[in-house]
């Protein structure tokens, strides 16, 4: 199962305020998410000892777009 880490975000994310996220990855590391895919949310990377999963998210929607075009309710 692929993780996302809301290392900066986790309390947004757990209330419930924060339903997308944008991310500067690689096309190929990208393309591994799917639709419909669950993912389990961390509050940072699980490779940093003392992190924890605090949950799973459901992808309802993929879009590429530029890093620039972020808006305040991301």
């Amino acid at each position: 199962m692929m993780i996302i880490s809301f290392a900066w975000t986790t309390d947004a994310f757990l209330s419930g305020r924060k339903n997308r996220t944008r991310r500067d990855w690689f096309d190929d590391y990208a393309s591994r998410f799917h639709v419909g895919d669950t993912v389990q949310a961390w509050d940072r990377t699980p490779r940093v000892r003392g992190a924890k999963r605090v949950g799973f998210l459901k992808i309802t929607g993929l879009r590429k777009g530029r890093k620039a075009h972020k808006t305040e309710d991301d």
